[in-house]
């Protein structure tokens, strides 16, 4: 018999905070934003949940051009452009993964398991500053 996890309320108010971020945030900044709720919670505590629920695929990690964990919950396929001025991350879902398939093939007879693409510039804000 597989011991089941329990539920504790610091992993729900990470899972909570993940969901409601819209700029993929590091576990700091859920650090953070779950003291908000909880102030005694540790940091450690936080990274330990963030490394639960990504094992149990409720949230996903991803590493950018700065070398950061970054957290989100949408689990998709998708891109993201990236503000090289403010740092904010935006989402773009894929329209097709055939296209991308098509592409390893012309390459090499290449089966594509996965791919990844992040776009960089300046995001509609920072332009009109």
């Amino acid at each position: 018999m597989v011991a089941q996890k329990r539920y504790s309320r610091q992993r729900a108010a990470v899972l909570k905070t993940v969901q409601e971020s819209d700029n993929h945030p590091t576990a700091e900044m859920v650090y953070e934003a779950v003291r908000e709720e909880i102030p005694n919670v540790s940091l450690g505590t936080v990274y330990r949940n963030l490394s639960f629920l990504t094992e149990e695929r409720k949230i996903r990690e991803i590493v950018f051009d700065d070398n950061v964990k970054r957290y989100e919950d949408f689990m998709e396929e998708h891109y993201h452009c990236i503000c090289t001025r403010c740092g904010n991350i935006q989402d773009v879902p894929v329209q097709s993964d055939e296209l991308i398939e098509a592409l390893g093939k012309q390459i090499s007879d290449f089966q594509i398991s996965s791919h990844r693409l992040e776009l960089y510039g300046v995001c509609e804000e920072c332009r009109s500053e």
